[in-house]
């Protein structure tokens, strides 16, 4: 995981933002923004990449996009997907750091304050925000947003407050991933749970792809049998118990959400063979995807075809 440091001298300055409610399926359009972006899902998944590094955001999640670096959609949101999403600068230099170096700098600055045993100092604090996260308690990120939002909707006067309530909330979200962090096994901001996660992210945007692993070996330069025994270690499954999980959840998406035919959504997630994706949909619900989708009680309007995106 990577994480942008600030020093909290002065506040982040606020440039726009809004709450988006998809009608239709969207997908984001490539563009290059001089602002950070920060994408907080309510409802539903967002779809977005950059730096070749695809990530889907799910609610309960937050996204941090770098400024000027292009940033596009990989797949289309689904109808009736609802988002945050803030755009905003620094007015400090931000440095990038990963999870290793994030830890080392977390046990200077602790010797820092051992040896000066309470003593005053004027040293800011810096403020890590990871650039991907979830959040411990999600209601109050949106709450933090959404007062946010209204205050820059009111008169010039209430507006003096943006830059101080958007970096309220960019503390809030770094505390409360900071919290799931550190509540996780100590080795969550190893190296190695570093490449687990990215794992994961790469599994999750190639669904309807072969899992070969040549074509893994060439995206993260280590060997096959040593990213299958570390993701074991991490998640208690092997590379393809967690692209078949992944599979599956996402097909319990479409099943419910378009009218997509059962043989089409299984193509669409990665099965070949329509009989063998009925098997192990049955075997993980114990209900066929037909029988699943009707039981979800979709009403009709709120369905949509794949072939919109």
């Amino acid at each position: 995981m990577q994480y942008a440091a600030y020093q909290l001298q002065e506040p982040f300055i606020y440039l726009r933002g809004g709450y988006t409610k998809l009608d239709k399926p969207w997908m984001q359009e490539k563009r290059t923004l001089q602002g950070f972006e920060l994408l907080l899902p309510t409802h539903h998944a967002v779809y977005t990449r950059q730096q070749e590094m695809a990530h889907i955001v799910r609610p309960g999640e937050m996204l941090l996009l770098r400024p000027d670096l292009p940033r596009e959609g990989y797949r289309c949101s689904d109808k009736g997907t609802c988002f945050y999403w803030l755009r905003f600068r620094s007015t400090q230099p931000v440095r990038y750091v990963s999870s290793e170096e994030l830890a080392e700098e977390n046990e200077k600055r602790a010797e820092r304050q051992t040896r000066r045993s309470g003593k005053f100092s004027d040293e800011h604090e810096a403020l890590y925000i990871p650039m991907a996260g979830q959040l411990a308690q999600r209601n109050r990120a949106f709450a933090l947003a959404d007062h946010l939002l209204r205050t820059a909707g009111q008169h010039s006067c209430a507006r003096r407050a943006e830059p101080y309530l958007l970096t309220a909330l960019l503390v809030d979200l770094a505390a409360q991933t900071t919290h799931v962090a550190i509540t996780q096994k100590s080795d969550r901001f190893s190296p190695q749970q570093g490449l687990v996660e990215a794992l994961q992210q790469f599994l999750q945007a190639n669904l309807p792809c072969e899992l070969a692993p040549k074509r893994l070996c060439e995206q993260f330069h280590y060997s096959y049998d040593y990213m299958a025994r570390l993701f074991k270690r991490h998640t208690g499954l092997s590379l393809g118990q967690y692209l078949l999980q992944e599979r599956l959840r996402r097909a319990e998406e479409l099943l419910t959400q378009t009218d997509d035919s059962v043989k089409n959504i299984a193509r669409s997630v990665g099965f070949c063979d329509e009989r063998y994706f009925m098997r192990q949909f049955k075997q993980a619900h114990k209900l066929t995807p037909t029988v699943y989708r009707r039981e979800a009680g979709i009403p009709s309007d709120q369905i949509i075809k794949e072939s919109q995106c």
